[in-house]
């Protein structure tokens, strides 16, 4: 059996990223406070480059480099300090984008919020 060590990953030419394709690893996270509104402080991410507040309670998480399709799997969590129902929904806008995905925040009583901490994880394949 043989043991491969490394401290660091990177593609062939030497300096860029290793890409992370057909493996079953999470290939996006994003963990972020949404108490600032329209400018979400990010607590950590991989493979997202921005969040877009989209409406109160609504986001688009926008990863830096797209799934290869619609078809990945996408699971969010949220804490607050009131009871709140959280909906991560990739299909929230109408249709799966490759390229981001919807995150919905409600409160018990059915209305937009935005005053949590939400974590969000997709698996699937890059292009």
């Amino acid at each position: 059996m043989s043991t491969l060590k490394a401290d660091t990953l990177v593609a062939s030419d030497g300096t860029s990223p290793a890409t992370l394709t057909k493996q079953q690893a999470a290939k996006a996270y994003l963990s972020m406070d949404s108490s600032g509104g329209s400018t979400a402080t990010f607590h950590g991410s991989f493979n997202t480059s921005s969040v877009t507040d989209t409406a109160v309670g609504k986001y688009d998480q926008n990863f830096t480099n797209s799934f290869s399709g619609a078809n990945y799997s996408g699971v969010g969590i949220c804490h607050a300090n009131v009871n709140v129902v959280t909906n991560v929904n990739n299909d929230f806008f109408g249709s799966y984008a490759a390229g981001a995905s919807g995150i919905v925040l409600y409160n018990s009583a059915g209305s937009a919020y935005t005053d949590a901490d939400v974590s969000t994880v997709h698996h699937g394949d890059l292009a």
